[in-house]
């Protein structure tokens, strides 16, 4: 199963495919007992495309190895989606993907 089968035809997290997808050893889908909203859900999508990788809401992007090549993937993927320009450097200030949903609310 591909990265792309992660996500539903309107956007969503698959959180079902992601759960399949872990294979033994792996880390499992993990939530923070907070339901992410649909922006939220978005960035997850995207995190996990350009990380390959499952992550929640309040995981900082650095800490899931994030290089900064891909949070500039992150963030161009962002603008290409939401219409919003994050800026690196306030991104660098709060990487996670709740904090990057706020930025991109207090920006539309």
């Amino acid at each position: 199963m591909g990265v792309d089968e992660q996500v539903t035809d309107q956007g969503n997290v698959n959180i079902v495919a992601i759960a399949d997808f872990t294979e033994a050893g792996e880390a499992e889908v993990r939530t923070d007992g907070m339901v992410a909203d649909n922006v939220e859900e978005r960035l997850i999508a995207i995190v996990g495309k350009t990380l390959d990788r499952t992550c929640t809401v309040d995981d900082n992007l650095f800490e899931l190895g994030a290089v900064s090549i891909e949070v500039l993937d992150v963030l161009a993927r962002v603008r290409e989606d939401f219409g919003v320009r994050v800026r690196l450097r306030d991104f660098y200030q709060s990487p996670t993907i709740r904090a990057l949903g706020n930025m991109i609310g207090d920006a539309g």
